[in-house]
């Protein structure tokens, strides 16, 4: 938020001119209306909530264990696990105000401009200096880089090649309305966002702005025949009789329209083409869906990057503590604390086993979704680190 252009400004300056009507219908029930006005649009609902959630709750366990590991340590060891226990309870208390700043992401109209709020943060863009309003969500768009925090919530500043892109949104970039200022794109993402563009066009046109790159100065052009009426009347003699008028008025003929060929009504057979080969439609499916689309979203790349890495760490673990292990191996208690299973240390190879195939199952059901659903397709390979740190945490303490 810190490289945001100074031209969004906050809109301190303004209050003075323009009183603060927000705060009192910051409460008043979406698409209310007032004095036939929409005023605060609230941002889309997203799966920002749910994501968020689940990682404060990770975070969360993730500082439990580390407690327990503290407890049970000696000397450096246990103020190492302790300093590692205070990052991740800071990491929770950031994901926390996070959570807490999500529901006040919104955007309000004032008299000349649209504030941008979230979290107590307020940037102001003039009505004025709007030039183009985008809004085309079956179009691809791609940004060069991650946008912080996660999916479903975006708070960022992305520099691209068509400029500054500035982003208060919860949905993914090409569902978001992009207002194109002199100083960059402002991406939001409003609750019914066709209705709001509405809005907006009928606020700057109040102003006698240019709406929807229609330039107002242009008319329609007069026909001959209103020409020629209009030098009829205003002839220098001052004569314009019905006379005059008819023999300056040129003839117009009617355009001649050339007949129609007939057209053939009967269905027409496609042509059958030659059945694809198994390896030619995995080919294409790989190339088209797997490498084109989802290893090109940075989010589900990363994810899968690190559920690749987990299960070789388990393994290399495993490798190095084998030697030492014990014919039994506790791997799960019962209610009081009773060893009610075991395993011999073959056994153990399973947990790195159910990690690649938590990989492989979630991988490809998140590439048959990345084109119906990118937000559905990144839940599923998020669960893949989540699933594989428990797995690594169980080995842990099988080991030990």
């Amino acid at each position: 938020m810190s490289d945001v252009d100074p031209q969004l400004h906050d809109d301190a300056s303004r209050d003075g001119d323009t009183p603060d009507r927000g705060a009192s219908r910051a409460t008043r029930p979406r698409g209310q209306r007032t004095d036939d006005r929409h005023d605060v649009w609230r941002a889309s609902a997203s799966f920002g909530w749910l994501i968020g959630t689940i990682l404060l709750i990770v975070v969360g366990i993730a500082v439990v264990l580390i407690l327990v590991q503290a407890s049970s340590a000696n000397g450096s060891q246990r103020i190492a696990w302790i300093a590692l226990a205070l990052m991740f309870t800071g990491l929770a208390i950031g994901i926390a105000i996070l959570l807490r700043g999500l529901p006040t992401m919104q955007y309000r109209f004032v008299s000349d401009a649209l504030v941008v709020e979230w979290l107590g943060q307020r940037r102001v863009v003039p009505l004025s200096e709007i030039l183009d309003i985008d809004f085309q969500p079956n179009e691809s768009v791609r940004l060069p880089r991650w946008e912080p925090f996660w999916p479903g919530y975006y708070v960022a500043s992305v520099r691209t090649p068509s400029g500054v892109w500035h982003s208060w949104a919860t949905q993914q970039p090409r569902r978001r309305v992009r207002l194109v200022t002199p100083h960059g794109i402002v991406a939001i993402s409003p609750v019914r966002p066709v209705l709001f563009i509405a809005e907006l066009d009928r606020r700057r046109r109040a102003l006698g702005e240019p709406i929807a790159g229609v330039d107002r100065a242009a008319t329609v052009p007069s026909s001959p025949i209103a020409a020629a009426d209009s030098r009829a009347q205003h002839r220098d003699d001052g004569t314009s009789s019905e006379d005059e008028r008819l023999i300056t008025r040129p003839s117009v003929s009617e355009p001649s329209i050339p007949p129609q060929p007939k057209r053939d009504l009967r269905p027409k057979r496609r042509a059958r083409s030659a059945p694809r080969s198994p390896v030619v439609t995995w080919a294409v499916a790989y190339r088209d869906m797997f490498r084109d689309q989802f290893l090109s979203d940075q989010v589900a790349s990363a994810l899968v990057a690190v559920g690749v890495v987990l299960p070789v760490l388990m393994v290399a673990y495993l490798y190095s503590q084998f030697e030492g292990l014990p014919a039994q191996i506790p791997i799960q208690w019962d209610a009081i604390g009773d060893v009610s299973e075991q395993t011999t240390p073959g056994g153990l190879w399973r947990l790195p086993r159910i990690a690649v195939v938590i990989l492989v199952v979630n991988t490809a059901l998140a590439t048959l979704l990345i084109g119906v659903d990118r937000y559905l397709a990144r839940l599923l390979v998020a669960g893949i680190p989540i699933s594989q740190i428990v797995l690594f945490i169980a080995l842990i303490r099988a080991v030990n």
